[in-house]
């Protein structure tokens, strides 16, 4: 089993800050065309599988904010800009992987945090949902725990992926 994780284009390093790469869909683009080429490569080879792993949420402002950059405003519009393009990343991800019949465990779910609350005058109970950028070390870089967290998630997801091949096995060994 190959995993594969390659660093998007979705945002820029620029004089130590980091910024949103481009406003619409060609960092994602650029990005899935480099996934079908690995893919493409790795069936390739014999006896080999490729899951290609879900891009996490991460956050240019939390970084920035560390960094001391002066000005946070700009980011906190690109935090909600890059948000939807990693979960436009991660849908084509998941298509792809499941042309390939695989599936990767959902990073960014690990983060999410969801909770409900009295709206307005009428007390109308809303949902409110965001992400816990405070699991990483400065809002992109992964802390130890959510490291332990993520390293267990892909594990199970391979030994489920074992178990199936192997039951596979079990049961086409079987005397008919």
């Amino acid at each position: 089993m190959i995993y594969v994780k390659y660093d998007n284009d979705l945002t820029t390093n620029n004089k130590g800050y980091i910024s949103i790469t481009t406003h619409g869909t060609d960092a994602i683009d650029n990005t899935i065309q480099y996934y079908h080429k690995c893919v493409e490569l790795i069936k390739k080879i014999d006896n080999c599988r490729v899951t290609i792993l879900e891009t996490p949420v991460y956050s240019i402002y939390h970084l920035n904010k560390k960094k001391h950059h002066k000005i946070l405003d700009n980011f906190i519009t690109q935090n909600k800009e890059l948000a939807e393009q990693v979960v436009q990343l991660n849908t084509k991800f998941k298509e792809i992987n499941c042309t390939i019949n695989l599936h990767t465990p959902k990073l960014s779910n690990d983060l999410q945090v969801r909770s409900k609350y009295k709206k307005e005058a009428h007390r109308i109970e809303t949902d409110r949902s965001y992400y816990n950028f405070q699991l990483y070390a400065n809002g992109i870089h992964i802390a130890n725990l959510l490291a332990r967290t993520w390293l267990n998630e892909i594990a199970d997801t391979d030994r489920l992926l074992v178990t199936r091949v192997f039951m596979l096995w079990s049961a086409q060994a079987l005397p008919r």
